[in-house]
């Protein structure tokens, strides 16, 4: 479901703005898990998880789409590491403060 949200980016980003696909995308992904509340099964699980998956797919590709164009090309270099960094630091630094939960 991932590969196949972001075979989508490119095709969604030709027919609306990079502002609105990232909410309806944003809007897609909070709404994806809300059928878990209701039923909880292996099977709705899955779904869910499958549908978080599709609208996962295109945000990477979307987020740098965003950020480079705030930035001249000979710049972007900077912004694009700061994305990709930010997720593994996020993560490392977040896992200490889970596990103390």
């Amino acid at each position: 479901a991932f590969t196949v949200g972001g075979f989508f980016a490119g095709v969604l980003h030709k027919w609306m703005s990079l502002r609105w696909l990232l909410v309806l995308l944003s809007l897609g992904w909070a709404a994806s898990m809300i059928p878990l509340v209701v039923v909880a099964g292996f099977g709705m699980l899955l779904f869910t998880r499958m549908m978080l998956g599709f609208f996962e797919g295109p945000a990477g590709a979307l987020v740098h789409t965003g950020v480079y164009s705030w930035h001249p090309a000979e710049k972007r270099g900077q912004p694009g590491a700061f994305l990709a960094s930010g997720a593994s630091l996020a993560k490392i630094a977040i896992a200490p403060l889970m596990a103390w939960l």
